[in-house]
């Protein structure tokens, strides 16, 4: 992709990939020139940071180099260029800058430790890096470049299934038969309907689909990197926030791309 070489940023060291994402910043310089004012801290933002001046340079910049967004959340853009691979900005109120930042290093960091995981995104390199900070008047921002996933299927059993079992993933100690119990259980799934406010699903319709042994060894799998996720999150003192939205898929496997808060 046809992105500007950056020169003047911070730097993690570089990791095995397959593709090549350029840095979008090439210059410091150049990015504070067309930012004629200090940025606005905007400390009550529920979403992220789309009101300061360095958030409106931000996007100036992606749009100019060809980029659309296609999403964003709590702390973050999301940017497309081609089919391959999106760019994810870090952007959030002022007030949640350190902490959007730890948040995502915990993760990137349980990611680079479990490399084989089919459950767990592709991170592509950018400027010989996953991931690198540049700055716009002396505030930082993380750049990151990975896989691009495809969303969950509104109304899936994938849906269901993601939304029961990260709930039960924060239960310590659950055993896999004991969780495929419960998916099985319409108690569970009336219970879980009122707690979520999802549409109602009935037991049958999980029980037949986890009668297929490779759709159960997927989700056994699924159901363990989230305990895993929700251990590491803890110890770290991270909150959990691991919904459907933040579970997007790679070809039908589901794909954890945001679990904590």
């Amino acid at each position: 992709m046809d992105i500007v070489e950056a020169a003047s940023m911070e730097k993690s060291s570089p990791q095995d990939s397959t593709e090549t994402e350029e840095c979008v910043y090439e210059e410091q310089d150049s990015i504070e020139e067309e930012v004629e004012q200090p940025a606005v801290e905007e400390d009550n933002l529920q979403e992220y940071d789309t009101r300061s001046a360095n958030s409106k340079a931000i996007t100036a910049k992606l749009r100019e180099l060809g980029y659309t967004k296609i999403g964003g959340g709590l702390d973050a853009s999301v940017w497309s260029k081609d089919a391959g691979s999106v760019i994810k900005i870090i952007m959030p109120a002022a007030s949640r800058a350190q902490d959007a930042d730890d948040v995502f290093l915990a993760f990137y960091d349980f990611c680079q430790a479990h490399k084989g995981s089919p459950y767990l995104p592709k991170f592509v390199d950018i400027g010989g890096a996953n991931h690198t900070v540049f700055e716009i008047n002396g505030r930082q921002y993380r750049q990151i470049a990975m896989e691009k996933l495809a969303p969950i299927e509104k109304g899936s059993i994938m849906e269901k299934l993601v939304w029961g079992l990260s709930d039960m993933a924060k239960v310590p100690l659950m055993k896999w038969s004991d969780a495929k119990a419960q998916l099985s259980n319409d108690e569970f799934w009336q219970y879980f309907s009122k707690k979520s406010k999802q549409a109602p699903v009935h037991a049958d319709q999980v029980k037949q689909a986890l009668a297929d042994p490779q759709v159960e060894k997927e989700y056994a799998g699924l159901f363990n990197t989230m305990q895993q996720l929700w251990l590491n999150g803890r110890k770290k003192g991270l909150g959990w926030d691991l919904h459907t939205e933040n579970v997007l898929q790679r070809n039908g496997v589901p794909v954890i791309i945001d679990p904590y808060s």
